[in-house]
């Protein structure tokens, strides 16, 4: 899995598999900044059984608040985070 910032210039850097459970763990504890109720991300998911596709997105990937998924052979996985980690 990948992640970047939320700056379209931020780097982008390849998550080990340890670091993803702490990483994505943050990231669904806030919110996308878009939720007029100010939810956090899991609460949006957890609200949202069926999500609402985006014409503009390929069909193949699906992007849910700051999470991007890709569809392939073995089905959808998490395969990029937009998430900067507040020091």
């Amino acid at each position: 899995m990948t992640q970047r910032g939320e700056l379209d210039d931020a780097p982008v850097k390849r998550l080990t598999p340890d670091q993803v459970p702490p990483v994505l763990a943050r990231l669904l504890a806030q919110p996308d900044g878009v939720d007029d109720a100010g939810r956090s991300q899991r609460a949006m998911l957890a609200a949202t059984p069926v999500p609402r596709r985006d014409p503009q997105m390929p069909a193949d990937r699906f992007r849910f608040g700051d999470m991007e998924f890709t569809h392939g052979a073995a089905g959808w996985r998490l395969t990029h985070i937009y998430y900067e980690a507040e020091d």
